[in-house]
């Protein structure tokens, strides 16, 4: 019997997820030092499901609180276009935090959120997510 190897597409896709998990990795670490006001950083986050809407906006589901109650704390999201803190969800920024996510949920990895109360009583914004 003949060895048969995955198809070139999907070796692509898994080497683009690996590349952009490491480009938001290393974003995520320059914009560690940025002085925020976000509530939480909440460790050991597992992430049950990934939501992504058309835009390029998504949001995760996750085992456990990612900011304070009083909203459904256990989604983080990012919508491109949102300014927090005087600085807005970028496209490019939702996809890097994607890549990292999607990284996150098909390892069976951890990730570290970053997060903060929306203030709409829906989920959490998130600022940053990291592998662990």
């Amino acid at each position: 019997m003949r060895k048969t190897s995955a198809p070139k597409d999907i070796q692509m896709n898994k080497t683009k997820i690996a590349l952009s998990s490491l480009a938001a990795l290393f974003c995520f670490s320059l914009y560690a030092g940025h002085a925020s006001a976000w509530d939480a950083s909440v460790y050991a986050v597992t992430i049950e499901s990934i939501v992504v809407h058309q835009d390029g906006s998504f949001y995760i589901e996750a085992d456990k609180d990612l900011c304070d109650p009083g909203v459904n704390n256990k989604i983080g999201y990012v919508y491109v276009g949102t300014n927090i803190d005087g600085h807005s969800w970028t496209a490019e920024g939702a996809r890097m935090m994607l890549s990292t996510a999607q990284a996150a949920f098909l390892s069976g990895r951890t990730v570290t959120v970053l997060a903060d109360n929306s203030g709409s009583n829906w989920g959490c914004q998130m600022g940053g997510i990291r592998l662990e």
